[in-house]
């Protein structure tokens, strides 16, 4: 096994990786379709006439999408060495060079008030890509004189909007050229866009998430910060975020909930296609730096399980949201926080038309990036999938690498190695962190297995011929998720309950687009029933379709290589809410009461466009969590069905009595941190320890229950709860209350409370005659506000906002309001209203209602 610590990756030049098989049909379909067709479909990206866009010096779009597409464009071009591609990106990518004035100011905004950094970005990252591919020696002054220009202008126009959040991207880009040039004022600019960058840091530290795509990234700005300067807090806060974004937001496929406001882990909330490629980049840049097997395992996971679920299965079209419990995609409102109509919509475009033009880059990102070179020239086996990597290696031999495989559909991987010279060299073997039991073999010898999440080395006097098998066995795993769900994995994948699909072609364009009849917008119905619960203790029996043709895979539900079968049986209490078009709140599992058990199928979930990915389930008395490196990091809280005001729609907030499991190689004292907030002091006892704690667990998140101290000396093995728990307070999440009048839904706060009548209403049951505070989470950007509290629609309390300075949709804990109100025992309805009288203008995170 090797830990990379002394050596650097490379990148593989554009065009040196081919795909094959299955991979390379999603490019062909790209080229075929959608980016081969972009410039007479999408207006912003029209390329002739006085109209075309204003990257070709036309009048029209001149700020994010003609880049999106140019870089999508430029990867497309080159991973299939495809002229046609070339020639297309050619004319965007000359017009930008000879845009440049002469103090490197460039694009259609240079020389004028409106120019934006933000918009250079992705076009800077078009213009390496295209460097990497045709060594055009142009790129090079062109960056140079542009990132001059930037180091004296940031000082006097410094980034803003989403320059400020995107920070990163510029960057990478810098980074770039300094790798090349070595140029020290590269290192100072990297250093002030840093500065000027959001304040990504308290974000990841405080969990005040906001924009899904920026979120996502942000995730290249502090592994691109370790390595400009090696300094590795950047890396811890890097790792904290990742932690801290999956425990309050996480999916499984690898995405976090955002449409487009950071949600928290409901089933049906968004992720953003826009998000998921972005993902997909942060993923690259930041393994480069950290060398973390497991960034690889993220990268998969995104790869194939989130990105086609993002795409039609042709790849003519994309949606702007999914779902993990997607029951239907259709027009109309699903109560996302963006919510316009036509976000759950497949269609070209799908929604807003930013992820149409941002796309392009996923597929062939991915099919350039399976390999890396290393400093001590070898290759790296990053991601896998089929393909042929050139490089050179040695002493300068040139080797060609051929990876014949199906994977991720089949565990077995073949290296086949073609060189022109016989020479000592090493290769590195990434090992998934979900595989417990890796095989090497080469030429057909075995070379021992592998400590999952690893890297192997291979050094050997490689030659004409040899071959390299690397098996990575799959099994099939649960993880429990919302209210105690599961998701199914095997290797990695991500499985879902299958649902027969109705596909209806609807005349609907979010635009005012004229696209041709194959980019047609459709609704997506299910033709079969979709709530269904596993038995957990009948197993799972994994079918391959031996004679499935990989070299014409489409990602499509009804024709999958490999699919699960199960036992399962209809609950009829989970429910259609009509209010979000789709499926409601995850029922507690184990569920208590199910239909008659019948035999269900779980397909990939990157063929489904219909799924549920987070599934109830029966059959087993207790939840033992199991640990992952001495951290339980998917913990749900247990859920007290007999709880009042949680059947009302409140998050009980208590201390839970868990029992922990562990076994003590030597007396130890430890603290035990629940989300990283101390919960109690512990001594233990050589042996085998049972520790029952009172754990502050949350159930609208995934909480993070770890060991401080000499954990050296401790493994822990399990933890479960048995049902008890005692409340210290209620909270009800605004968008989860009644919506009145025209306020609106933001998916994780509700807005727009603008009007006489507007606001929110919910329930509460009250134990006992007493007077009740109710904290009111709020944001009042523009100036001091306020509302009535009702009681059972009478007037209670007058709520007096004081302004707020965080800005609209942003809201923390230390950012409310206080009333109290006198209730008798019983239950009551709770509106928080404006009403004529009241003056200024709210938005509505949450009611918090202390109960001791």
């Amino acid at each position: 096994m090797h830990n990379l610590e002394n050596i650097e990756l490379l990148p593989i030049p554009l065009g040196d990786i081919e795909a094959k098989g299955w991979l390379l049909n999603q490019l062909l379909l790209q080229k075929k379709n959608i980016t081969g067709e972009f410039e007479d479909i999408s207006p912003d990206v029209k390329s002739t006439g006085e109209d075309r866009s204003g990257w070709l010096g036309g009048s029209e779009e001149s700020w994010e999408r003609g880049p999106y597409y140019v870089r999508g464009l430029v990867y497309l071009a080159y991973a299939l060495d495809d002229e046609e591609l070339k020639e297309k990106a050619q004319k965007w990518i000359d017009w930008v060079i000879e845009s440049q004035l002469d103090n490197g100011q460039a694009g259609p905004k240079a020389g004028t008030p409106d120019f934006d950094y933000w918009a250079m970005m992705p076009m800077l990252i078009a213009l390496i890509e295209y460097y990497d591919a045709t060594e055009d020696e142009r790129v090079l002054d062109f960056l140079d004189a542009y990132f001059r220009f930037q180091l004296d202008a940031l000082k006097k126009n410094p980034l803003r909007d989403w320059g400020k959040a995107r920070a990163g991207d510029n960057i990478y880009a810098a980074k770039w050229l300094y790798d090349k040039a070595e140029e020290s004022y590269l290192v100072d600019l990297c250093h002030l866009l840093y500065e000027q960058a959001d304040n990504w840091k308290s974000v990841y530290e405080n969990g005040s998430w906001g924009h899904i795509v920026n979120t996502h990234q942000s995730f290249k700005l502090f592994p691109l910060m370790y390595g400009i300067t090696g300094d590795s807090t950047y890396m811890d806060t890097y790792y904290s975020g990742v932690l801290n974004l999956f425990r309050t937001s996480g999916r499984i496929d690898g995405m976090s909930n955002g449409d487009e406001m950071s949600g928290d882990i409901e089933a049906t909330r968004g992720t953003e296609t826009c998000a998921v490629v972005e993902q997909m980049f942060s993923d690259i840049t930041a393994f480069r730096y950290l060398k973390d097997p497991r960034i690889g395992d993220s990268l998969e996971k995104v790869c194939f399980n989130a990105l086609p679920s993002q795409l039609t299965p042709d790849i003519t079209g994309q949606v702007y949201f999914t779902m993990q419990n997607q029951i239907e995609a259709t027009l109309g409102y699903h109560g996302f926080s963006s919510d316009g109509g036509d976000r759950s919509v497949y269609g070209t475009p799908g929604g807003y038309p930013c992820c149409i033009h941002n796309f392009h880059m996923g597929w062939p990102l991915f099919a350039s990036n399976l390999w890396l070179r290393t400093s001590d020239n070898g290759l790296l086996a990053f991601a896998y999938a089929p393909n042929a990597v050139k490089a050179q290696v040695g002493n300068n031999t040139n080797v060609t690498i051929t990876q014949k495989t199906s994977y991720p559909f089949e565990d077995s991987i073949l290296l086949k190695i073609e060189a022109d010279n016989e020479e000592t060299w090493p290769l590195y073997i990434r090992i998934p962190s979900w595989c417990d039991e890796a095989e090497i073999y080469v030429n057909g010898d075995f070379k021992g297995s592998c400590k999952e999440g690893s890297f192997a080395r291979l050094e050997a006097e490689w030659k004409s011929g040899d071959e390299v098998r690397i098996v990575l066995p799959m099994t099939i795993r649960t993880k429990f998720m919302q209210n105690n769900s599961v998701a199914v994995t095997y290797g990695p994948l991500v499985f879902s309950l299958f649902i027969e699909e109705n596909w209806e072609k609807i005349s609907y364009v979010s635009t005012d687009w004229r696209v041709p009849e194959k980019y047609s917008s459709y609704n997506i119905t299910p033709k079969s029933k979709w709530n269904y619960a596993l038995n957990l203790s009948e197993g799972f029996k994994v079918k391959k379709n031996k004679r499935y043709d990989y070299d014409g895979l489409v990602f499509k539900s009804d024709n999958v290589p490999i699919e699960i079968e199960a036992k399962g049986a209809i609950v009829e209490s989970w429910e259609y809410d009509d209010r979000i078009k789709g499926a409601s709140t995850l029922p507690a599992s184990p569920v208590s009461e199910h239909g008659k058990e019948v035999n269900i199928r779980l397909i990939p979930y990157g063929f489904a466009r219909l799924r549920v990915s987070l599934i109830p389930w029966y059959g087993k008395e207790k939840v033992l969590y199991e640990p992952d490196s001495n951290v339980f990091d998917t913990v749900v809280a247990p859920f007290d069905k007999n709880d009042e005001n949680a059947k009302l729609g409140a998050l009980p907030l208590g201390k839970y009595t868990g029992l922990i499991k562990c076994d003590v190689k030597k007396d130890a004292s430890i603290d035990v941190l629940v989300n990283g907030e101390f919960a109690d002091s512990v001594s233990l006892k050589k042996g085998e320890e049972y520790l029952l704690l009172p754990l502050p667990i949350l159930q609208n998140m995934y909480n993070r229950v770890e060991f401080k101290g000499d954990v050296s000396s401790v493994r822990i093995k399990s933890l479960e709860f048995d049902g008890s728990y005692e409340v210290f307070a209620y909270r009800w999440e605004a968008e989860h209350a009644d919506i009145l009048g025209k306020a609106q839904n933001r998916g994780s706060h509700v807005g727009g409370i603008d009007k006489d009548g507007d606001g929110i209403s919910f329930k509460i049951h009250a134990p006992e005659n007493k007077t009740y505070c109710f904290r009111i989470y709020y944001a009042a950007f523009i100036g001091d506000a306020s509302h009535y509290l009702f009681v059972d629609g009478k007037k209670a309390a007058v709520v007096n906002y004081k302004k707020t300075d965080l800005g609209w949709g942003v809201f923390d804990d230390e950012t409310y309001i206080e009333v109290f109100v006198p209730l008798t025992e019983g239950t009551h309805t709770i509106s928080i209203q404006k009403t004529n009288t009241s003056t200024g203008f709210v938005e509505i995170d949450a009611v918090y209602v202390p109960w001791q």
